[in-house]
């Protein structure tokens, strides 16, 4: 009887893998580089399952069903009833507070850090007396002769404005961008982004501001985290509202990019809305 157990515990776990392989709701558990390993599980599964099958039979005509059912088989049971009891879904904002917030502080520290480093070459760079400026070259006769026409000593015309595409945060690259904006911020400062997410207005936020939020996974749903860009004035929906947003990256620091926002869409929920920090 145990062996029937064993067989059915394990075909009914196989089933629960497949089916979430198949639908792609595996990827509301785990991150997706982890895929291939559930496919060779899935495998590895069915194969314990036929060796069950075959020692079932065996047991059937030598010693009859007898037999009793062991803890590891209710186990396997409750693993397969997990997602018929609860069944997978997106976690939204209403989990966002207890998930809690990625860290910035570190990044922020990271990036100031490394502009005193800067300041301190700089300044160490005026103070050496071994550092000399370059000597200015003397003018030629012929130069002093030939002085500048009126055009050539009018101001410059000004520099056309900047007409670059936004900067575009994807699933792909959300976390990659992140890290080099606080890596290099005279990059992204004053630039114009685009991001999706879902609104949310965490704790300890200041007034007239909210959050655009995504979820950062690194192995599984239970490691998630939330991390987004701080949007200026009153939120255009709900929280739990996904949104399009574009705007100039104003700061950084310990709360998070800021950004102004300049235009915005809601949007439907994108088909994967994790973004993956590995």
């Amino acid at each position: 009887m145990n062996s029937l157990f064993r067989l059915t515990s394990l075909l009914m776990l196989s089933y629960t893998l497949f089916n979430l392989l198949n639908t792609g709701q595996i990827s509301l558990y785990i991150n997706p580089r982890f895929i291939p390993l559930t496919k060779f599980s899935l495998a590895f599964l069915l194969l314990l399952s036929l060796f069950s099958l075959l020692q079932w039979i065996s047991l059937w005509y030598s010693k009859g069903r007898r037999g009793s059912l062991k803890v590891a088989t209710l186990i396997i049971w409750l693993a397969f009833l997990m997602p018929l009891v609860f069944p997978p879904k997106m976690m939204d904002s209403s989990m966002a507070g207890q998930k809690g917030m990625m860290s910035y502080q570190q990044k922020a520290q990271e990036q100031k850090s490394s502009a005193n480093k800067d300041d301190n070459k700089d300044f160490q760079e005026s103070t050496d007396p071994s550092i000399k400026e370059p000597e200015t070259m003397p003018s030629s006769p012929q130069e002093d002769q030939n002085p500048a026409t009126p055009e050539q000593t009018q101001a410059p015309a000004a520099l056309p404005e900047n007409t670059d595409p936004p900067i575009r945060f994807t699933s792909e690259n959300y976390v990659e961008l992140l890290d080099d904006m606080y890596n290099h911020p005279g990059e992204y400062l004053g630039k114009e982004l685009e991001v999706d997410g879902f609104i949310f207005h965490p704790e300890g936020l200041e007034a007239n501001h909210y959050l655009i939020a995504r979820y950062a996974i690194a192995c599984c749903a239970a490691d998630a985290v939330t991390v987004g860009f701080v949007a200026d004035g009153e939120a255009p929906r709900s929280d739990n509202t996904w949104v399009k947003v574009r705007g100039k990256l104003t700061a950084l620091d310990d709360k998070g990019p800021r950004l102004k926002v300049t235009d915005w869409e809601e949007i439907p929920l994108p088909p994967d809305p994790y973004i993956y920090a590995y």
